[in-house]
Parts: C-alpha cells; structure tokens; sequence
C-alpha cells in the first residue's frame, strides 16, 4: 500500500486512505479540502464531506476553516527560506488557470478564494451521513421520490414501542397457543419485545431465515405425545429407573439419579396437563433415544447391554427435532412484524427516522430515477470526502457507490478511515462494507507517522501487533502496517525522580507453585486489578504533587490519567476502588442524562407530586439517592405523626408551585427546602450527579411547551427515559472540573480521544463466545449479513472469528489512545485463551487467514512461565515494552489541597419586586379562601377531577360506558386528546377506534387486554356526545345542532391565547362574579394586584351558521345517572371549580380574536357564546329516548350541556376590569 502524500493524492477517481491511530487523519482532510479549494477552484458548497457524528461536524469546520485561514496569512506574507506552505504557492503558481497570469495575480487569485471559501465556510457541505441523506433527499424530493411533507423524528422509540404493542396484541391476544408459547420461551411483554429486537432492527441489510412450520401441526403432535406421555410415560421412566438401578445408564443427578427422573415426572406431568403448551420441559432431552444411547456405561457396553428402549422415547425426539425450529421462527416472525408496523406506522405519520433516510437515499439511487439523480449530486458535489469510513454499514456504501461509481474519473470520492478502529457494530456498522470497498478500489494509501505517541510507544505497539503476522484474523483484507514516529511527545516524557518510565508496561499475575493448573477466576481478580490501579494511580498523584512525576517540565495531574473500560459494571468497579483510595474520578461515557440514578429520582418525586396522599409513592420518592432517607429515618418518620402531616403538607405545597408556577420553581424549591445540594456534594461524584439532576430540570423545563401540565410532563419524562438509546447530544453533558479529575471510558467513547497515562484493566479477562442467534456474515453466502440460530458448526466458528477480530480491534484502540505510558494486567485468567491478546501472543502458528476454524487454544500455554514468555522476549527486544510483578496495591491519595478558604454568595442587599406575571384561570381561581370552591389547578383538571381514582379500585365489575369510565385528571387528558383528533363529520363511528386505541394506550388507564372493549364502550358513547343537541335556552329563534354537524374546516382545536391585563385586582373580580351569578353568596378570590398576560388553551372553537361559539369539555364525573348532570348540577360544579371565571376569560379572548380577524365583527352578529360539555352527562339514556324532545329546555337539563352568552355590556365591563380600567 502506498505512503500517502497529502499534497499529491489525486482529488479525482475513488481513493481509499487508512489512517492508522495518531497519524493526523483531520490534518490530511483539511488539506485535501485546501487543495480542493485551491487547486480545482470549487466552492465550499460542492464539496462533500461527510462524518459520523455532529460533534465531528463542528469541529471538522472550525478546523477547515482555522486551516484556510492559515493558508490565506501564509499567501499574504513573502514565503521564508523555510516555507512549510510552498507546496501551495506551487499549486496556485502551476495551475492552468494561472498561464495567462503572472505569479502575484496568480496568488492574489488564489487569496480571493481563500477569502471567500472562509466567508462562506457556514454554507459548507459538512454533514454527518443523515444530515447529507436528508438534504439529498429533500432537495431532490421528485428523483427521491419522498413527500415534501414528510418530517425527520429524531426520536422514533414510541413508535417503535407502539409497533410492538399493536404485534403483541394481533399475535397473542387472538391466538392462546402463541401466546403460552412466547412466555415459555421466554416473551415478558410488548416492552420486553422491544428490548430484544432492537438490536436486529438497525441492521437493515440483515437476511432472515424461512422457517416451513405448520403451528396447528406441531400442536396436533404436542396432543399426539401428550396422550402418549399420559398412557404410556410412567412405564417409560420405570424403565429408565431400571436401568439405572442395574447400572446399564449413569444414575448421577445431571442424568437419570432418583431425583431428577422424579423432577422430569412431575414436569411432563404438567406439561401434559397444559392445552396449549407447546415447548417440553428442558429436561425431555433425557427422554429421547439418541441421548439414553449416548449415557449407557463403559462397563455395560462391554457386557453386551444396550439403553432401554421405548416408543414414547422416539416420539419425544421426533417431536423436540421438529419443534426446534418453534423458537427461531417465532423470534423470525415477531421481528418481520415489528419492522412492517414500525414502518407502516411511520409512513402514515409521514415521519423518517435517521435509518430510514439511509435506507431511503439507498433505493432512491437504484430506483427508476437513480441515475438523475446521481448525476444531479455528483454535478453539485464533484468532490466527496467520507470520514470514518470503517464505520459504514452496506446502504451507506450502497449510495457512495452508487453516485461516484469505480468507472468514473470525473469527479473524486475520497474514503478515509482505519478497519483497525472498526468498533461500532453494535450500532450497526459493518467491517465487511469496508472491506467490499477496499476490494472495489484499486488506488489505496495508507498514513504511516504518529503524531500523538511518544516514539517508544509506537515502537512498543507495533511491536507487539507485528507478534503475529494475521494480527487483526482477516489475512490480507486488515493487515498491521508498523507506522513510523513523528516524535512530537518525545519532548514531555512521563518521567519519575526524574527517569523516564517505559510506555508500554505489563503487569504479571504470578499464581502460586500449587496453583499453576488452576485458572484465575474473575471474582478473584477483577476487585484485586480495580484496588491495584487505585493504589497506583493514587502513588503517581502523590508524587506528581511533590513534583517528583511529571510529565515533561509539567507535574502530573490526575486529569492526564485514563481507565479505559468495556462496559459500565468496570468503572464501577473502578470508581468504588478510587473512592477508597481518595481519589475523585469521573465515568465519560455515551449514556444519556436520561439513564441516570438522577433520571430515576426525578422520576420518582414526580409520582410522589401527582399523588401527594399516595404514602407508598411518597416512601419511593424519600428513599431515592438524591432525597437521601434510609430504612432507619423512613421508620421513624412513619411513627412521628406530625412529621408525617408536615411532610405531606410540604409536598401539597410543591405540587402547587408545579401547577401555578411551572416545573422549575417547584424543582429549585425542592432543592433547598430539603437540602438536596448540600446532601449530594458531601457524597463522592456529587458534583456529577447534582449537575444530573440539573441538566434533566432544564430539559423538563424546555418541555413544559409540548407537556403543559404536571401529569404530561411525567408521560413525556417516561417516554425519554424508555428511548433514552435513541439519545441527541443535548442529552449528555460534561463538567470542566471532569478535566480536573481521573477519567474512566469506555473504549468506544475514548476513540478519537488521548490520553497521556492510560490503564487498560480487564483486556485479559475473556469471555464466553457468542451464542445463538447471532448475525454473522456468511462466508456461503458471499459474506452477507444473516441471522443463524447455531445449527451449524460454520456458522458458530464464523460468529467466535467476529467477536475475537472485534475484540482486537478494541485492543488497538485501547493501547493507541496513550501519548506517553499504557499499562495492562496480564496472567492466567479464566477464559484468557478467548481474549484479543492471547491470539497476538499466542496464536502465531495458526493460520485462519483463509481457515474456516479458529486455532486450537487448548494448545496454549497454560503455566506462568509460558504465558509471560512472549511478553518477557518483546521486553527483551524493545526497551519501552517493561514487565512487572504485579504491585501490591496500599498506597492512597494525600490531601495536596493549600487552599482552604470557605466560599459564601453574596447577599442581595435590597429587595426584589415582580411587578409582571404570567398568570392563567388556574392560577387566579387557586386563590381562594372559600372552603366550597375546589378550582382547577393544572390543564388535566380543567378537563376533569383533581382526585385520581384508579379503575382497579371499584369494588365490583360494571359495564363499561363513558359514565363508568375512569376519573381523574389522566383520564381528562385522555377524553380531551381522543376529541382533538377524531373528525366531528365522520359517518361511521368505527373509523375513531384507531384513535381511540392508541389514546388509552398512551395514558395506560386501563391494562392492554382491555383496550379493546373500551375502544368499543367510548366510540358509542362519544357518538352520542357528537350527536346530542346543543340548543340555547335563551333563544327561541335558533334551532339547535351538534358537534356532527360542524366539518373540520370550521374548527379550531386548543387554540392558545396570550390576554394582556393591568392591575388585576381580585375585589372587582369577586363583585363582578357576584353579580354574575345575581345573588348574595360572597365570593372570595383573594390574590395580589398584579399585571401581565392571561394565557390559556381554548378546546373548542367552531362556526355554524355565522355565530363564532367556544366549547370546552369537561371530564368531571358528577355522578351515575341523568340526574346528576341536569342544569342545577352543572351550575353547582361550574361555581364550585370557578369554571364562572374560566368562562369569561375564554369569552373575552375569543371576543378579543374576533374583534383582530373579521373586518366586519359585530358581538350580537357573530359571538354565539360558551358550551361547556360535561362528557358523561351527554351519553344518557333520557336523551336517547325522546321523552322531553317537545321542550328544548329540558334536554338542556338533561344532557350535560351548559350554555351561557354574556350580554355585549357584561363582557365589556369584565374587559375594562382585566384592563385595569375605570367601570
């Protein structure tokens, strides 16, 4: 492979570059982007480049443009003797464009479009892979073929989790045999069903097996054997008893010992016994022939004895042969069915996920218009730089290859990447589409100086990588190039007592003479490897304290050292180890805020706050991390009454500044009332976690917009932490004193990163390989992606070669992160033989280059001397390779702390006014000193009850109907969302079900099983409420109508309003109200004088026959029969929840809207008035009847409908009181 020249690589044709560890990868691109810019005069706008992530994206462009600007002051300056910008001169100077110009205007040429690509460099074409396909897409929408209107969902979780609830429900809900048969296996849910498949639904290239299963087969064979187990069984296993008894078959307790045959008999007992049982017992393996021919004794054979026979024994292992394949073709079945829901479901919200604009991109180039539009992007992007390219996936290749095709040499396609830090498979990245490309593209470079490492680490990697010559198991296709060093950190060596200390450093875990045959096991090692680094990084802060370690001229600090793990159980591990030591450190990784213990606090106080009187939801609240009770302090709290009263008033009290205030005064409340600040800092990582709890209070903050009201904000909170996988970068946050402290990540997140002190802890410890199923790629099958269930050898040797190529992969990025020193433990752990390391060391003699096997481990070394001998020979060769007894761990860290000042805020020396608020009816009605008034205070309760009452607890079944259904606040919100999005003027009712469905579905009222029934129960009754007349009582000249009758297109939905006042004062509002209602009963709001914005949500607005009328619905459950929703009901609910006031407010701003939007408004003309709809009362069976159809005043009683049109005077002397005005 050629040495890549960045000043001469062709910018035309497809060029592939590995850029090994520390080689300068982002310098290269940035001057390929100079060159670009310089040498073939394009625009920044028509030069692609696309990477990974949109942090890579940000910093690519600032450094492109830092870089041209460099160049441009270099061009403005006489070049010096030596000039490291001459190459450029060169190119300005030679280029065609220039022969009819001298060299200054040539340069002066070249500084303009310097200049001009830097002022531009905010339009440049810098886009991660979904950025570059969403704009392609949606910029050629008619070659795409995608809607205009179809919107990127950064986050499709909750249609992916609505995907597999709709599958649970169509595959187990209408089937029982199934259903039995997915729990056997092992199904929990729709949930559980999500977390399993999602790891196969990102790979999109992913080929499934067929499956010719018949299930009313296997269930006709599972009775067949059931009556044969039931008339026969018992004989069977007397006979195995026999046998065992004359020793003819081992009679141990994993064979057929007294025990387990007893065990075996009472499980096929109840597996016959179970109709729909499907999967025998994992024991029935004893039953079959094959198996009991197997177990018969050495010393049985030899007599001449054979294993007793039976038929129900052939019967069993015909029937486990045939019913293998139930596992695999159910699993294969639920996930094609996940992947056309989630699809369908996708496409009928006209939404695209991140996926989906590959996939999308992908067909679009190889459909009917793939080449116009290939030639479109090639003619507005003819140079293409893809970063990272070993993380590609066959779509994303699929498209690349497909716009700048191998046989072009127009227009230049530029792969950059290293296969040696391909590690991202899990998210869907696939070594093989690199390699496919490697193959189509003859024209290869490679990057072989490090810039990062010192010279000696370099050296020591190669080192032990060039150990075996198939170092990364792929042959030829990712071969180890050793890469030279620049040299640049030879300049700060790690040093102690002033000697520099080797870079590459082995720890040796020497066993006992006793225990060399005996391997380690991890529970033994893994708390021995986190307290030696602990003690050891402890030391090396101590002297760097002292001025004794230091790095270059520079002490060393605990921000210069990194652990690098696998997984979150390790830095744990570590972090706990640290903490003993005194030493603070910080977990980096990629996990969202949402995934948090802090996530999981906040959770639990926002249950406590909607159910205040809940005690059990309030002791989960109190015994969380961040409140900080432990068992002791909730007992006695529990015996102290009056605390117990205290602390739920408190509680009231924040549930009321979450309704009036928002979310984030009643959370800062919560902060200092209880200390929680003060609590979380005295603790180790408390920084870290009180930033966690601040970070997730902003974002609930931001999305109180779309989730108004305390109980959507829990759905909302509920749904970020269920698709926390599907994190965004505002959900992750960093301290700047994480720079300050010991880093532990994982080597996922640490690619791309260094560090100078790095500690790779567990890459000796093995593991299991993989187990069924698992995606490998088929050498069969021209290496596509396939699902395998382990039937054959091939494909399980083919899934261990993967995981062990990854593993090395990991292993190159761990140890190529450090710039001065990498330490690792190594010894004769248990499973080492799997590791990455082992190979390296070990695995030189087998070749599996083109081998279909892995190489025979049992034939390494398994005592000390051979395990340490390879690692002593490269110590022996290199000096910077250093093996080392293991130390033992007793050093802890010294408080080097000189400053000991105490720190305090200043005080505010003067007092702080608000003089303009916020405010909405909730808020002015929640001041009231009358003891009958109970206003609403949240959204959810202007839509229904402020006491939840759960469905459970009704004490007998009844049937099901608007009027039984659930009250509470949540089911407010969900009748108020199920009327939002119907269509009034739909014939057939039955069309509202899907609508209906999912709105249960979403608030969780009820358990899924009953979804359907009460989709049934609301779409009647909520027919009835679109069909109950809405008459006026106080107009004789006006029929009445109903909500059937009004088509979308005169309706407005949740109109939001923002109504200006000043000088709001409660007085003239209670005097008003009292005249309202025209009696001598005071009312007694009480609040401040205050000023502002009024702001509030209208359900309703709609036109019918010219007047303008607002409704809004209410979910108040008054009582079970008609009467209780007749006038006198209503009135009284109206004045006991305010709704008087709402009414006029609601009043007053659609007057307010009217007076803006029609030229010719006229109050008498077009205000029609208020309805408010009190659901349940709407549906009863008085109406239906007819039985007071002959006076419209009656059904007004009776049907749960309340009007009131204030006069044109009343609702202008309320406007004069809102406006602060003189009566």
């Amino acid at each position: 492979m050629e040495s890549l020249n960045p000043h001469c690589i062709p910018l035309h044709g497809r060029q592939l570059i590995e850029a090994s560890a520390g080689t300068g990868k982002t310098y290269t691109i940035t001057t390929l982007y100079l060159r670009a810019i310089v040498e073939s005069h394009l625009d920044v706008a028509n030069v692609l480049v696309v990477t990974f992530t949109r942090a890579a994206t940000d910093e690519l462009r600032n450094r492109i443009r830092e870089r041209l600007h460099h160049a441009w002051q270099a061009l403005q300056t006489d070049p010096a003797e030596t000039d490291e910008w001459q190459w450029l001169r060169e190119i300005a100077k030679n280029h065609p464009d220039a022969e009819q110009a001298d060299g200054a205007d040539a340069l002066e040429k070249t500084r303009w479009r310097l200049q001009k690509a830097i002022l531009e460099m905010d339009t440049a074409a810098i886009y991660t892979i979904h950025g570059f396909c969403q704009r392609a897409l949606q910029d050629h929408a008619f070659d795409s073929g995608v809607l205009f209107d179809t919107t990127l969902e950064q986050d499709t979780s909750r249609l992916l989790q609505q995907a597999c609830q709709e599958v649970w429900r169509e595959r187990f809900y209408k089937h029982p045999i199934l259903a039995h048969t997915a729990f056997e296996l092992g199904y929990q849910g729709p949930d559980h069903l999500r977390d399993i498949l999602k790891g196969y639904l990102n790979k999109t290239d992913l080929q499934l097996p067929e499956f010719n299963l018949d299930i009313d087969g296997i269930k006709q064979q599972s009775q067949t054997l059931k009556q044969h187990w039931q008339n026969e069984g018992h004989d069977a296993l007397d006979l195995l008893r026999e046998a065992a008894q004359a020793k003819i078959i081992s009679a141990s307790a994993k064979n057929y010992g007294p025990a387990t045959l007893d065990a075996l008999q009472e499980q096929m007992d109840v597996w016959s016994g179970l109709e729909d049982a499907l999967s025998l017992p994992k024991q029935s393996i004893l039953l079959t022939q094959s198996y009991l021919n197997e177990q018969v004794l050495k010393a049985a054979v030899k007599k001449g004895l054979d294993a007793p026979q039976h038929p129900l024994f052939e019967a069993v292992e015909s029937y486990l042969e045939y019913g293998e394949q139930l596992a695999p073709w159910l699993l294969v079945t639920l996930l094609k069915d996940v992947r056309s829901a989630f699809s369908r479901l996708k496409q009928q919200r006209q939404v695209l996920g991140f996926d989906d604009l590959i996939t999308r991109l992908r067909e679009a180039v190889k459909g009917p218009l793939g080449d116009q539009l290939c030639n479109t992007l090639r003619q507005r992007y003819p140079l293409a730089m893809i970063d990272e390219f070993q993380d590609t996936d066959p779509a994303q290749y699929a498209i690349f290859n497909a716009v700048y095709p191998a046989d072009q040499n127009t227009c230049g396609l530029l792969m950059i990447g290293d296969p040696k830090q391909a590690i991202y498979s899990f998210r869907g990245a696939d070594i093989y589409a690199y390699l496919q490309a490697k193959h189509d593209t003859p024209s290869r470079f490679t990057m072989d100086t490090n810039w990062r490492s010192h010279s000696q680490l370099v050296n020591a990697v190669n080192r032990l990588f060039m150990s075996n010559s198939n170092a990364f198991l792929m042959g030829q296709d990712i071969e180890f190039y050793p890469v030279k060093a620049a040299g640049h950190a030879d300049a700060s060596p790690l040093m102690l007592n002033d000697k520099p200390v080797p870079p590459l450093q082995c720890w040796m875990w020497n066993r006992e003479a006793d225990e060399q045959k005996k391997s380690l096991d991890k529970k033994q090692v893994v708390p021995v490897i986190a307290a030696t680094i602990a003690s050891e990084i402890s030391q090396w802060i101590n002297l760097g304290q002292v001025g004794q370690a230091r790095l270059g001229d520079k002490p060393l600090q605990p921000g210069d050292i990194a652990i690098l793990v696998r997984k979150g159980t390790e830095a744990l591990e570590l972090q706990t180890a640290l903490q003993e030591c005194n030493v603070s450190s910080v977990f980096l990784s990629r996990e969202s805020v949402y995934q948090t213990i802090e996530a999981e606090d906040l959770f639990y106080l926002m249950q406590a706050l909607l159910e205040p009187t809940d005690e059990s939801r309030l002791r989960a609240a109190l015994v969380t991390h961040s409140w900080g009770y432990n068992a002791n302090r909730l007992e006695t709290l529990a015996r102290d009454e009056r605390s117990w009263e205290k602390l739920l008033h408190e509680l009231l009290m924040l549930r009321q500044d979450w309704q009036r205030h928002g979310f984030m005064v009643m959370f800062q409340r919560w902060l200092h009332q209880y200390q929680i600040p003060a609590r979380l800092l005295s603790r180790p990582q408390g920084d870290r976690a009180l930033t966690n709890l601040l970070h997730l209070a902003s974002l609930l903050q931001a999305a109180q917009k779309e989730a108004p009201t305390p109980e959507s904000l829990c759905i909302w909170f509920v749904s970020q932490r269920e698709g926390a996988g599907g994190q965004q970068d505002e959900h992750q946050l960093r301290l700047e004193s994480d720079d300050d402290l010991v880093k532990i990540v994982t080597i996922h997140s640490s690619k791309g990163l260094e560090y100078p002190l790095v500690y790779c802890p567990y890459i000796a410890l093995g593991s299991n390989w993989p187990s069924a199923p698992f995606c490998i790629h088929d050498p069969n099958q021209d290496f596509q992606l396939v699902m395998d269930f382990g039937d054959r050898e091939q494909a399980q040797t083919q899934a261990n070669l993967e995981s062990l190529a990854e593993d090395l992969r990991l292993l190159y990025v761990a140890m190529t992160r450090a710039k001065q020193h990498c330490v690792f433990p190594w010894g004769a752990f248990k499973q080492m033989q799997n590791t990455a390391l082992a190979w390296l060391l070990y695995g030189a003699q087998a070749d599996t280059a083109n081998s279909e096997f892995l190489p025979d481990t049992k034939q390494y070394p398994s005592d000390d001397e051979g395990i340490f001998a390879p690692l002593i020979q490269l110590s022996e060769i290199d000096s910077g390779i250093a093996c080392l007894p293991m130390p033992e761990p007793g050093y802890v860290r010294q408080d080097g702390s000189l400053d000991n000042r105490s720190l305090a805020a200043l005080a505010i020396k003067r007092p702080v006014q608000q003089r303009w608020f916020q405010s909405s009816y909730s808020q002015l009605a929640q001041y009231s000193h009358d003891e009958r008034v109970t206003a609403a205070t949240t959204r959810a309760e202007e839509l229904g009850e402020e006491e939840t009452i759960r469905p459970e607890e009704a004490a007998h079944p009844i049937e099901k109907s608007l009027l039984s259904f659930a009250a509470g606040s949540l089911s407010g919100l969900c009748l108020h969302s199920i009327l939002e999005h119907i269509d009034f003027a739909e014939i057939d009712p039955s069309v509202h079900d899907e609508v209906i469905a999912r709105q249960l579905d979403f608030y969780r009222l009820y358990p899924p099983e009953q979804t359907p029934d009460w989709t049934l129960a609301l779409r009647n009754d909520l027919w009835k409420v679109l069909n109950t007349p809405l008459v006026q009582p106080d107009s004789q000249d006006r029929g009445s109508f109903c909500l059937h009758q009004i088509p979308a297109s005169d309706r407005i939905v949740e109109m939001e309003f923002f109504l200006s006042f000043r000088d709001l004062q409660a007085r003239r509002i209670n005097d008003y109200l009292q005249r309202f209602w025209n009696d001598d009963d005071n009312i007694h709001l009480d609040f401040a004088n205050q000023s502002g914005q009024l702001h509030g949500f209208i359900d309703l607005i709609f036109m019918h026959e010219g007047r303008f009328y607002l409704a809004d619905y209410k979910s108040n459950k008054l009582g079970d029969s008609a009467s209780a929703y007749d006038q006198e009901a209503m009135t009284i609910a109206i004045r006991e929840h305010r709704y008087d006031l709402q009414l006029l407010i609601y009043s007053l701003a659609l007057h307010r809207y009217l007076e803006a939007r029609l030229p010719d408004y006229d109050y008498d003309t077009h205000f029609g008035g208020a309805y408010y709809l009190f659901l349940r009362g709407m549906t009863t069976e008085l109406f239906l009847k007819g039985e007071t159809t002959e006076n419209p005043d009656n059904i007004a009683r009776t049907s749960g409908v309340y009007f009131h049109r204030p006069t044109r005077a009343a609702l202008e002397e309320f406007r004069t009181i809102v406006q602060g005005e003189a009566s």
